[in-house]
């Protein structure tokens, strides 16, 4: 019974071989529409759905004219997060202040490493709802620390059991490895975040923003 109806369909098929390539052609672009959509869905439901209570947590943006038109982007100064927690606590539970995340040179047991990584205040593990995998999420409060993720600690060391562990940081801080936290998924904003620098240290070995005359003019924090 089977066998005949698959003939039969055959045969029709053969029969009406225009009729039959629209149907099949028409068909396998509906279904690849539809996959194609249902994934792009899928992408936007569960963009930073890694992050605990992603929906509350927000970036600040800065619009500025130049010549007659105005751009937005996520450049702030660095003194607005303090601003924030003190004139507008009301409205933030937790105000951190971070860098962008951009390339680092990590020195190990005479290897060359580069890794994305970004400083922020000592509340950033929170905020973003760190998993920590060993460590203390609260290292960043101490600016010789800092946690890295479980595939730069693999990277570098072959394992993850790298807590107590020192790296030179871009050719001349040694830092000590704090924590390590599992890596965020590739559908989030900080799918690129290998490691989270304390601010303080970022302050410290800065100059340019640790001794400028006017704070608020640097744009450079998120």
């Amino acid at each position: 019974m089977i066998r005949s109806n698959i003939l039969v369909a055959w045969r029709n098929l053969v029969r009406n071989k225009t009729y039959s390539i629209l149907n099949i052609s028409g068909l396998a672009v509906g279904m690849s529409v539809a996959i194609l959509i249902g994934l792009w869905i899928n992408d936007e439901i569960t963009f930073n759905k890694d992050i605990n209570g992603s929906n509350s947590i927000s970036k600040i943006m800065q619009s500025t004219e130049s010549n007659g038109k105005i751009e937005t982007n996520t450049w702030t100064p660095y003194p607005l997060g303090q601003v924030l927690r003190n004139d507008y606590s009301d409205r933030f539970e937790q105000v951190v202040t971070s860098t962008e995340i951009w390339d680092h040179v990590f020195d190990v047991n005479e290897k060359r490493f580069v890794f994305q990584g970004a400083f922020m205040e000592e509340g950033g593990g929170r905020l973003l709802g760190l998993n920590m995998l060993s460590g203390s999420i609260d290292a960043l409060k101490d600016p010789g620390s800092l946690l890295i993720s479980a595939a730069s600690a693999t990277n570098m060391f072959n394992t993850t059991d790298v807590v107590g562990k020192t790296v030179k940081l871009d050719r001349e801080h040694n830092l000590k490895i704090a924590g390590v936290y599992e890596d965020f998924s590739k559908n989030s904003d900080f799918r690129d975040l290998s490691f989270i620098g304390s601010w303080k240290h970022y302050f410290a070995t800065t100059e340019l923003i640790r001794t400028s005359e006017e704070p608020w003019r640097p744009n450079a924090f998120i």
